[in-house]
């Protein structure tokens, strides 16, 4: 979180697309790595990857609070960071999807979370570079809040 808000801040200025730009581009490279975790031979390459998934993984929370608070009017502030909590929490369920899964198609459990986990990374990718497009080009555009 905190490497992926010191890249965001840093070139954000010039280019306030790269808030959304930073968690879109660590979603997508955590696939390999989440991949290499579930699969792994051995119980230190498996622990080896994953610490290699969370540090590009969880670079989204800081650059996507920061957009959320920018993008946002300050009197819907409020508002709109408990919306953002009440969807992150629906994270939770995730397990009971994942279990569902497994025990209906008897696929393995380091298959089934290579195949959701891996679904996940990509379409929150995806979801950040979307709204990337809807970010100003500028900052003084953002403080002003202009439409893109």
């Amino acid at each position: 979180a905190i490497l992926g808000g010191y890249i965001a801040d840093k070139y954000a200025p010039s280019n306030p697309k790269v808030r959304l730009w930073v968690p879109a581009i660590g979603s997508l490279l955590a696939v390999p790595f989440w991949i290499g975790t579930v699969q792994a031979d051995t119980f230190e390459m498996s622990i080896g990857m994953l610490f290699c998934e969370y540090i590009v993984a969880e670079c989204w929370f800081g650059p996507a609070l920061a957009s959320l608070y920018k993008g946002v009017p300050k009197e819907f502030q409020g508002t709109a960071q408990g919306l953002f909590t009440v969807l992150t929490a629906f994270g939770n369920f995730m397990p009971v999807l994942i279990g569902s899964l497994q025990s209906s198609d008897g696929s393995s459990l380091p298959t089934v979370l290579a195949w959701t986990v891996s679904g996940a990374y990509v379409l929150s990718g995806l979801g950040f570079f979307a709204a990337s497009m809807y970010m100003p080009e500028t900052e003084k555009s953002a403080a002003s809040g202009s439409e893109p």
